[in-house]
């Protein structure tokens, strides 16, 4: 078993807040894409222009997503980063502890589609349609080793020049 525990640094926070804001954009564009298409759909086929005046709340959506985390408390930021990661061989499993509300996720490493070694820290992906991303710092590694860590996915860690 290997757990990364503890804070993680300023700039490991700022990858995960890029990360989510990116999945976020995503996630909203495909709606605005859909539901666009239905309300013009509908305004030509009824000859009602006035329908197009329901597109209004998309502009909200396209202009708050990239501001989220400028207008976010950081208060709710900190319920938005991971307080602990533990990698359980026995249970071939990730899981994962999050700071403010208690809960837990579970994650397959059959799950992980690579692990990008930053020099401080490993930044893991997963597959599709898992967009999630999670930063093990490597200084805060509380049982395991790093050694133990990189063996567990040799096949799977990209180092990433500087």
């Amino acid at each position: 078993m290997i757990e990364f525990s503890g804070e993680l640094s300023e700039i490991n926070r700022q990858r995960i807040i890029k990360n989510d804001t990116f999945v976020n954009m995503v996630t909203i564009m495909n709606a605005v894409v859909i539901y666009t298409a239905i309300i013009l759909a509908f305004a030509i086929a009824f000859h009602e222009w006035l329908i197009t005046i329901m597109l209004s709340p998309l502009l909200v959506l396209i202009i708050y997503t990239p501001l989220f985390p400028h207008i976010c408390k950081k208060k709710d930021l900190d319920e938005m980063m991971q307080k602990s990661i533990i990698f359980d061989e026995e249970y071939d499993g990730i899981y994962v502890d999050y700071n403010g509300k208690p809960r837990t996720a579970y994650f397959s490493f059959h799950d992980v589609k690579k692990i990008i070694d930053l020099g401080d820290s490993y930044y893991i992906k997963f597959y599709f349609p898992k967009l999630i991303i999670f930063v093990c710092q490597k200084d805060l590694i509380t049982q395991g080793t790093i050694e133990e860590f990189e063996e567990m996915f040799a096949d799977k860690i990209i180092v990433k020049e500087k």
